[in-house]
């Protein structure tokens, strides 16, 4: 058997760290009303729709109504600080922490009703 040159087996190695590295695709509700509404937090990554996955949270809580999307967009939750030390003092940075998020309302589908 013959062994793949170093230079083919060191690229491999990358090539599969690579792919550990690599951030998966995520949601989470913020808040929820049953049958009502709700807040869904989406986190894409290179593996997986989270938009598709939010798409699906929402139609659960809906159930036979439908999700309509009310507000779309970034929302601070938080900041964070990095401190650096300098040669005549420390100096902090500080940055908002920030998440997409998705506001929804459940909807009827029958024609004439109004949003619940």
């Amino acid at each position: 058997m013959q062994r793949a040159p170093t230079s083919s087996r060191c690229a491999m190695t990358l090539l599969a760290l690579g792919f550990l590295s690599v951030s998966c695709a995520t949601i989470r509700e913020v808040k929820k009303v049953p049958g009502k509404s709700g807040v869904v937090t989406v986190h894409e990554g290179m593996g997986g729709d989270a938009r598709e996955m939010a798409r699906q949270k929402m139609r659960e809580n809906c159930g036979a109504q439908e999700p309509v999307v009310v507000e779309e967009g970034e929302a601070v939750v938080g900041k964070t600080s990095e401190k650096r030390i300098g040669s005549y003092a420390t100096i902090t940075d500080m940055e908002d922490k920030r998440e997409w998020r998705i506001t929804y309302k459940c909807k009827s589908r029958l024609k004439g009703k109004g949003s619940n």
